[in-house]
């Protein structure tokens, strides 16, 4: 794919996108290495894969290194993931993760072959507290940010998320007819909701919304997570998940018991909002009616309403 046609594919007006934009033709055209930044979901792998598919690398592979997998594993085995990368580009997902004998192998290894591979790392903490951590060799750091991007959360750009709606939209319609449109009312929500799980969560959210949706069909409020419910002018609900979290937190449970409390807050608002509709509520909670049935038996739910 030509670069023009990639730039394209990039749904953000908001001002930090469009400065990214401007500036990728440069950054893919370079042989420094780069570090990508950002909060889970914000598309660290996208932009990766666009500086690869922009740049001269492009007719190499692109090599993907899960750095955690590499736990307990020798640090030869890095090694043994790079073969073949020469000519191309290697990812290294959350670069903090990689062990530090491995991080060794590394920095010997961005010696030994300079400019022959181009390493493109990503990383969800800030780099320079993984290194006084003491998670990160700052011999690696320094040749690794030949450039740092700094990806915002989508909290931080919502004037994007029409346009990524649009894109998901076009995607998930690739090869069948499109839902006809959103309703306005969908897109207010998406505009106050915080988006914790940034772009990731966005296109979870709608891909979902499209299935319920239907060809042809508007995707409405009816269509959403129910957890997002919540959100349409009820931020009652909201806090009521929040004290049940906070509670259970200051009560040291387990993470298996603060899900659970999650959980039943989830399924109760699913039935209310279905009116007591148990196809409907297992709709909205995206799960099957005989899965609902047990989970209002486990937590001795009825509908009252």
């Amino acid at each position: 794919m030509e670069q023009g046609q990639l730039l394209e594919r990039i749904a953000g007006c908001s001002p930090a996108i469009a400065a990214l934009k401007k500036e990728l033709p440069g950054l893919a055209g370079g042989s420094f290495h780069l570090l990508i930044v950002g909060e889970k979901g914000t598309g660290k792998e996208f932009w990766a894969r666009v500086v690869h598919e922009c740049g001269p690398r492009r007719a190499g592979p692109f090599v993907k290194v899960r750095c955690r997998e590499l736990y307990g594993e020798p640090p030869e085995k890095l090694e043994a993931r790079l073969r073949g990368s020469r000519g191309g580009t290697v990812f290294l997902e959350e670069v903090g993760e990689l062990p530090l004998p491995a991080q060794g192998r590394l920095a010997r290894f961005l010696q030994e072959v300079p400019r022959k591979v181009r390493f493109v790392a990503a990383s969800t903490a800030d780099p320079e507290k993984m290194v006084g951590y003491g998670r990160l060799r700052r011999d690696v750091y320094g040749a690794l940010a030949g450039r740092i991007i700094w990806l915002p959360p989508l909290r931080e750009r919502k004037e994007d998320i029409p346009l990524l709606v649009e894109a998901f939209l076009q995607e998930f319609a690739a090869g069948k007819k499109p839902v006809a449109g959103v309703d306005p009312r969908v897109l207010a929500l998406f505009a106050r909701y915080p988006w914790p799980g940034n772009v990731r969560e966005l296109r979870e959210c709608v891909g979902a919304a499209c299935l319920f949706a239907g060809s042809r069909g508007v995707i409405g409020l009816a269509h959403l997570p129910a957890y997002l419910l919540g959100w349409e002018g009820e931020p009652s609900f909201a806090r009521e998940l929040a004290q049940k979290v906070g509670e259970a937190l200051k009560g040291r449970k387990a993470l298996g018991e603060i899900m659970e409390e999650v959980e039943r807050v989830l399924v109760a608002r699913a039935l209310a909002e279905s009116g007591g509709n148990k196809a409907r509520a297992a709709q909205l909670l995206g799960i099957s009616r005989p899965g609902l049935y047990k989970k209002l038996m486990k937590y001795s739910l009825t509908f009252t309403g």
